[in-house]
Protein backbone atom coordinates (compact mmCIF):
# COMPACT_ATOMS: atom_id res chain seq x y z
CA UNK A 1 0.00 0.00 0.00
CA UNK A 2 3.04 2.22 1.13
CA UNK A 3 4.70 2.32 -2.70
CA UNK A 4 1.43 2.33 -4.33
CA UNK A 5 0.50 5.91 -2.37
CA UNK A 6 4.05 6.78 -3.01
CA UNK A 7 3.60 5.86 -7.17
CA UNK A 8 0.50 7.83 -6.82
CA UNK A 9 2.47 11.08 -5.10
CA UNK A 10 1.26 10.54 -1.71
CA UNK A 11 4.19 9.86 0.97
CA UNK A 12 2.59 8.91 4.55
CA UNK A 13 3.59 5.47 6.60
CA UNK A 14 1.44 2.73 6.61
CA UNK A 15 1.87 1.00 9.63
CA UNK A 16 -0.53 -2.39 10.27
CA UNK A 17 -4.00 -1.52 10.16
CA UNK A 18 -2.96 2.42 10.15
CA UNK A 19 -2.07 5.36 7.98
CA UNK A 20 0.12 7.86 9.32
CA UNK A 21 -1.01 11.39 8.00
CA UNK A 22 1.10 14.32 8.49
CA UNK A 23 0.03 17.54 6.15
CA UNK A 24 1.89 20.59 6.39
CA UNK A 25 1.43 22.69 9.01
CA UNK A 26 -0.33 25.43 7.00
CA UNK A 27 -2.30 23.61 4.60
CA UNK A 28 -5.21 24.86 2.54
CA UNK A 29 -8.40 22.49 1.41
CA UNK A 30 -7.09 22.18 -2.02
CA UNK A 31 -4.03 20.50 -0.10
CA UNK A 32 -6.22 18.00 1.77
CA UNK A 33 -8.88 17.25 -1.28
CA UNK A 34 -5.70 15.80 -3.41
CA UNK A 35 -4.59 13.97 -0.80
CA UNK A 36 -7.99 12.37 -0.10
CA UNK A 37 -8.00 11.50 -3.56
CA UNK A 38 -4.62 9.75 -3.76
CA UNK A 39 -5.78 7.97 -1.08
CA UNK A 40 -9.65 7.05 -2.74
CA UNK A 41 -8.03 5.98 -5.96
CA UNK A 42 -4.84 3.95 -4.40
CA UNK A 43 -7.09 1.98 -1.90
CA UNK A 44 -9.97 1.73 -4.67
CA UNK A 45 -6.65 -0.09 -6.94
CA UNK A 46 -5.28 -2.28 -4.00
Amino acid sequence: LQKKLFDNGLHLKATGDCVIVAPPLIAEKAHIDTLVDILRKTLAIV
